[in-house]
């Protein structure tokens, strides 16, 4: 698949622009995805409770 950005000089300034906003689309979505899976993890007490009672290093941190 040998293309030669030379025949097509306005295709690598798109081309990037694609891989541009198809990166700033997959962010958003993991984003909206981690969002929600972390609001139905705190919904659930049980969760919450794990969540809590995980080590904070910024804690630990302080206390040093």
């Amino acid at each position: 698949m040998g293309v030669s950005w030379s025949q097509y000089p306005g295709l690598r300034g798109k081309r990037a622009m694609a891989a541009l906003a198809g990166l700033i689309d997959f962010v958003v979505a993991a984003a909206v995805i981690g969002m929600s899976l972390a609001a139905g993890f705190l919904k659930q007490e049980s969760g919450a409770r794990i969540l809590l009672s995980l080590p904070l290093p910024w804690a630990e941190m302080e206390a040093a």
